[in-house]
């Protein structure tokens, strides 16, 4: 191998290397992100009331995950972090039912209560 040869063949080694590196960055840092979304989100779930802006917090959390998921490019990734926002988007949406039905409750308690206040 001459020098010019010689020469190409680093650069080209490089250039893959480097090609390496940026992608497997970008995959760590698009992990990390989701990572950081799920706890956000989990926080959200386990810590706050069910309100309007929680429940846009929570939209927030879905739009953005779907799309940063939809990066990834290893299948056995985007499935592992599908099914965990899946999983959480579940949990936001059972809360949602107990907290509705906490107020059907409540109502169908007072209407009660009303019924035999009256009689």
């Amino acid at each position: 191998m001459d020098n010019k040869e010689n020469f190409e063949r680093k650069e080209e080694i490089k250039e893959k290397l480097e090609k390496i590196v940026e992608n497997l960055t970008k995959k760590a840092f698009e992990e990390v992100l989701l990572e950081q979304y799920y706890e956000v989100a989990e926080k959200c779930i386990n810590e706050k009331p069910y309100n309007i802006e929680n429940h846009l917090t929570m939209i927030g959390f879905a739009f953005e995950t779907n799309k940063i998921i939809s990066l990834i490019k290893d299948e056995k990734i985007k499935e592992k972090y599908d099914e965990k926002g899946q999983m959480i988007w579940d949990k936001w949406q059972e809360k949602i039912k107990s907290t509705v039905n906490g107020f059907d409750l409540m109502q169908a308690i007072n209407k009660t209560m009303e019924k035999e206040t009256k009689n």
